[in-house]
């Protein structure tokens, strides 16, 4: 029995899960491995098939490894035994363990159901505490120095057992805000993402790193250097090439050259990252799309009152959100091409000419960056705006009010021109994964993602991975009888739903 000895072993996750667990879970796993050996249940004596990655996946990845690194498993099914017995363990009698650890073993090597990577790598691992969730999310609590170091704190604990995280770095004041410490102004919520970066890549995972995701809203006043971190030399790039031109023993084309790679190994290396972008910053850029910038736009706003301010707090937290309009309450009205235009049309409307001091000002403006005209006799006020207009917007007590009046194709170009170098940042459509998250149910909006971005989780969610091999269930495949075993494959969605609550029936 390839894992004999880690059932003496009286480890960390030993101690956590207990020894009556422990115990059941030796029993089930002696058991289940008999059973294997004797023939009872299939195994294959390549079941790989001399795949050289898939073994090579399986060696550094997945099979466990005694404490002084050497790998115990040879084979994916003593993986398969791991997991089944570990999982059937839970179960309140020997009958029912002996039969959900059998089912369990059948669904992984018949490979119709893979558990996600962390759930192979550590289900059942004695030797090491590992996480069975793969992704999580968390958020940085509040605008200072110890929520910003927590947050890297979790990160790190995070790694440590296996997992990957999500950050969202929405919430940190911008560059050149007011602090109150030792320092004049703030150096802006991008400056952070090397601590977090930096964490990812120091905290060791067998045979891979960390994963983390960085992200910030769209509407953030850092979001251009949010875009261009990866781009522009930092303080230590330009330091690295400083030093080599000093030595004289390089040219302009290899200085050029240590810069782009000192850029690429050094600046934010160890993170993925996204903009938050919102259906409010989607429509200006598709106004500046299809009219000149120069174009006076008018809307009828359905939503009232006009909201002036957004403080970012606790009850108001900017990583689930910076706030952004529902354009769903907006009608378009017409579109001018003087301002004298505009003027007539608003008189027509009842309501005050405007100037363009006031449209040059952005104090002047709501949070969406609308100059409004209330009209009190109408069931709408009027929200006026140049085509492609955006607000930038961060507000807290500590720093007041930032606004930047920019237009939102300054942020979609230099978004286009980056994912066009790098393949960075990526785009996240929040608004509708904001509004058709699940866990807006239980009063848990989402504040980031997983470092793959597939899955949108709220402060603390996890995300419990794992595939359905659709192919598996096609009988009669590449024959005028094909189908699909529909019936099997309803069965194993929900043989996924219980693994991954932890439930079955």
């Amino acid at each position: 029995m390839v894992l004999q000895e880690m059932f003496a072993l009286k480890g960390k996750t030993a101690r956590r899960i207990g020894k009556e667990r422990t115990a059941m879970y030796e029993q089930v796993y002696r058991e289940l491995s008999g059973k294997v050996e004797s023939g009872a249940l299939p195994s294959h004596p390549d079941y790989l098939g001399g795949n050289e990655l898939a073994s090579n996946i399986y060696r550094k990845k997945y099979f466990v490894k005694d404490l002084s690194g050497k790998a115990v498993e040879r084979r994916p099914e003593d993986v398969f035994i791991r997991l089944a017995s570990f999982l059937a363990s839970t179960e309140d009698t020997p009958e029912l363990r002996s039969q959900w650890a059998e089912r369990f073993y059948t669904m992984l090597y018949d490979g119709r159901f893979i558990s996600g990577g962390r759930v192979l790598a550590g289900a059942g691992d004695l030797y090491r505490l590992k996480t069975l969730a793969n992704c999580f999310v968390t958020t940085i609590k509040e605008d200072n120095i110890e929520s910003i170091y927590q947050a890297a704190y979790e990160c790190a604990r995070t790694y440590s057992y296996g997992g990957g995280i999500g950050v969202d770095i929405s919430g940190l004041r911008p560059k050149d805000s007011v602090v109150h410490n030792a320092a004049d102004k703030s150096t802006g919520a991008v400056s952070f993402m090397d601590l977090f970066s930096l964490t990812t890549g120091l905290i060791g995972q067998s045979g891979r790193r960390g994963a983390l995701m960085l992200t910030i809203d769209v509407k953030h006043p850092d979001v251009l250097d949010f875009i261009r971190v990866k781009q522009v030399p930092n303080w230590v790039t330009h330091q690295i090439v400083e030093q080599c031109q000093w030595s004289g023993r390089f040219d302009d084309g290899q200085l050029r050259e240590i810069e782009r790679q000192v850029r690429e190994n050094m600046q934010v290396r160890f993170a993925n990252i996204s903009i938050k972008a919102t259906d409010e910053f989607m429509q200006a850029v598709d106004e500046q799309t299809r009219y000149s910038p120069a174009t006076l736009l008018a809307y009828r706003k359905y939503s009232r009152p006009t909201r002036r301010t957004a403080h970012h707090d606790p009850e108001h937290h900017y990583s689930f959100g910076i706030p952004a309009k529902d354009i769903t309450t907006y009608e378009f009205a017409g579109d001018f091409a003087t301002l004298e235009g505009l003027n007539k049309w608003l008189e027509k409307q009842g309501t005050d000419p405007v100037t363009e001091e006031e449209l040059g000002d952005g104090a002047a403006r709501d949070v969406y960056g609308d100059l409004v005209r209330e009209l009190p006799q109408q069931s709408y006020d009027l929200a006026l705006r140049y085509a492609g207009d955006f607000m930038l917007y961060f507000a807290s007590p500590q720093t007041g009010e930032v606004r930047h009046l920019i237009k939102a194709r300054e942020i979609w170009d230099t978004f286009i021109e980056s994912n066009y170098h790098t393949a960075e940042p990526g785009l996240i459509f929040w608004t509708a994964m904001s509004k058709y998250s699940p866990s807006n149910y239980v009063g848990r909006p989402i504040a980031c993602t997983n470092p793959c971005a597939e899955v949108p989780l709220e402060d603390g969610g996890a995300c419990n991975l794992g595939s359905i091999n659709l192919s598996r269930f096609v009988v009669d495949g590449y024959t005028e009888k094909a189908r699909v075993d529909w019936q099997a494959l309803r069965e194993r969605c929900a043989f996924w739903t219980m693994w991954c609550s932890g439930m079955r029936t």
